[in-house]
Order: C-alpha cells, then structure tokens, then sequence
C-alpha cells in the first residue's frame, strides 16, 4: 500500500454496512458493532463500506461524492487523493476478503449440521466469487473452478462426501 496520499487520521468504525446501522424509535441513526474500530485513513472506511454494500453504480458514486463533502466539511484534506487511493484500498478489501471469506464459509459447513450438496454448492460459488474480485489484486493468473472449490471444501470436512 505504498504511495498512498496523506490524510488526516481519526477514529475509524472498519465494518460499516447495512446491519451495523440502527434507526431508534425516535429517527435518530445508530452504528453498532463497533469491535473492528481503529485510528486511520477515513477513505479506508468508505472502501470498507463501498466493498460491504456493493451499491450500483449510481450509488456508489453518490455516496463517494456525498462523503467526499462530509468529511473535507468535519476535517479538511481527508479526501484528498481518493481518485487515486479508492480503487487501491478497494483492491485491499478485496485480497482480505478472501481470508476472512475462506475460514467464515468453510466454519459455516461444520457451524450448520448436516452436510449436504446444496450447501456445498452455495459455499463454493461464494468462494469462487470471492477468489474470482480477488484475483487481480493478489495478482493470480488462475482462480479454482467451481467443482475444485467443492473438492476443496470436502476434503477440509475430512473427506466426508455431501449427502
């Protein structure tokens, strides 16, 4: 991440997406889930939010400009360079997913009890996926194709076959 412009750091949430926001009964906003936090790169937590989301084109643009006004308004010189320092922090999001992604759905295979092709099949095409957005950032020239992502996942089981 070398190169990256520098910008004013302040406390970051690090996982904002639909389920971390609450409206009260009184209208007001709330962000939960706040175990990810940290000081840094506000871009860094529109990346976050951009990559967690996956908004149309339309609203991804919308919410770069609106954030773009927000934060030069609260602290001026944090959206410096974004043009440049997006799509490389998105990259990042997406080379981490892969890690994260891996261990959380091969749990998941183990978490929910009977074992079966469905669930393998599902499990495999989001790791495909996963792999497939991260492939150039990590710099692969080939991803795993669906059925060797299920022999994966059947041999992490211990080789127990789906019924």
């Amino acid at each position: 991440m070398a190169g990256l412009r520098s910008r004013p750091f302040w406390l970051l949430h690090a996982d904002l997406h639909r389920e971390n926001f609450i409206v009260d009964q009184d209208g007001k906003l709330w962000v939960i889930d706040w175990e990810l936090s940290m000081f840094g790169d506000a871009l860094y937590d529109l990346a976050t939010h951009l990559y967690l989301m996956r908004y149309p084109p339309t609203q991804e643009r919308l919410m770069i400009q609106r954030w773009c006004g927000i934060v030069e308004e609260i602290r001026p010189g944090s959206s410096q360079g974004w043009c440049e320092d997006l799509p490389r922090l998105l990259d990042l999001k997406k080379a981490q997913s892969v890690f994260t992604d891996v261990i959380r759905v091969s749990q998941s295979l183990h978490a929910q009890g009977e074992f079966d092709h469905q669930r393998l099949r599902q499990a495999a095409w989001k790791l495909r996926g996963v792999l497939m957005a991260a492939a150039e950032p990590l710099g692969l020239e080939s991803t795993p194709g669906l059925l060797e992502t299920e022999a994966a996942l059947t041999r992490w089981r211990g080789g127990r076959a789906p019924s």
